[in-house]
């Protein structure tokens, strides 16, 4: 960045310069445009365009915090400056190529200033107000970018935070649930009770670790959801059948964790815990337009969205794929006679 901003004011200083090189041959055309008057013309414009087109760079950036007064005085006085010094500096050129006797270099005559003055003060000034716009687009510019950075960081903590108050809510509603399987145990089957505890365990481990995590593979998904079904079956016995259908290319798709447990534990909390009848889920993975569809369904009565309650498994789940898909990612309930969630992820997710 500094090589192109040096780069920059090189470039200018040299167009202000012509620029003045031309003006002032153009003032001096009348006298004759002789080898002397050109080489004078030319000289003098480009050392004092030179002088005053750095310093102006330089000095403009760092007076900007300044009033409209203190500014004005210090343009002033830095452009007098390097106007003084760019005719010194013409006048060591001229000398050395034999135009100027070396008692007039050093310039003390206030007459033979006011040409180079007035040039100065014409493009200095042009070049003042120029670099002041500049410096206070940049300036805008910046706080823009500072102001976008903000939003987004803000946005940024707003969804983790949104997030993480969804999983904290997921977790433990996971957690109670499972519990309540193993208690049902522990008098009447203590064997399964302990195989049930090392299913929970497992469980809870995949809970924590997920936890760090917004995503995860739906192999590992579909892993977790099979314990957790093995603990309910074993509460359930011969009143559970659960098939799992999922092809290996599907494998690899990113899902929200404990999401697919969400939708069968809903299943079993609605249609198992409330019937003495046998009761059939079937998991299965499909592609359609695009998006991978995992369905859950049983045969169960069914249920419509008006039975959903706010901030409880599918309301929460539903909350979590808004969170981190937008609208790429949706949770539809068939309402028919069967029981039938379809979550609809995006194709392109994929671990």
């Amino acid at each position: 960045m500094k090589h192109l901003s040096l780069t920059k004011i090189v470039l200018q200083t040299l167009i202000l310069s012509s620029v003045a090189a031309v003006f002032v041959i153009l003032l001096n055309a009348s006298a004759g445009l002789t080898i002397r008057n050109l080489t004078f013309s030319v000289v003098y414009s480009f050392c004092i365009g030179s002088f005053c087109g750095l310093t102006l760079h330089t000095v403009i950036p760092r007076v900007q915090q300044f009033s409209w007064g203190l500014r004005i005085l210090a343009f002033a006085v830095v452009l007098l400056a390097a106007i003084y010094t760019g005719v010194l500096s013409a006048n060591v050129l001229l000398y050395l190529i034999g135009f100027v006797k070396v008692t007039n270099i050093v310039p003390l005559n206030v007459e033979i200033l006011v040409f180079p003055l007035a040039i100065g003060l014409i493009f200095g000034g042009g070049a003042y107000f120029y670099e002041s716009s500049q410096a206070k687009l940049v300036e805008t510019e910046e706080q823009l970018r500072q102001k976008e950075i903000d939003e987004a960081n803000a946005n940024r903590l707003a969804t983790e935070a949104r997030l993480a108050s969804l999983e904290s809510r997921i977790h433990p509603h996971f957690l109670f649930n499972t519990l309540n399987s193993i208690a049902a145990l522990i008098r009447e089957e203590p064997v399964l009770a302990e195989t049930t505890v090392e299913q929970l365990s497992a469980l809870l481990r995949y809970s924590l670790d997920s936890n760090a995590r917004s995503l995860v593979s739906l192999e590992q998904e579909l892993a977790i959801t099979e314990k957790y079904l093995e603990i309910e079956k074993i509460r359930f016995a011969k009143r559970l059948v659960y098939k799992i259908e999922c092809e290996t290319q599907f494998l690899g798709t990113l899902i929200p964790p404990l999401s697919l447990q969400t939708l069968v534990e809903n299943s079993i909390k609605h249609v198992v815990s409330n019937t003495s009848e046998r009761t059939e889920i079937l998991v299965s993975v499909s592609e359609s337009f695009e998006l991978i569809e995992i369905k859950v369904c049983d045969n169960g009565k069914g249920f419509s969205e008006n039975d959903l309650q706010d901030n409880h498994g599918l309301d929460n789940l539903r909350g979590r794929l808004h969170t981190i898909f937008g609208n790429l990612a949706t949770l539809q309930i068939v309402e028919n006679h069967k029981g039938c969630v379809i979550l609809k992820l995006p194709k392109e997710a994929k671990a």
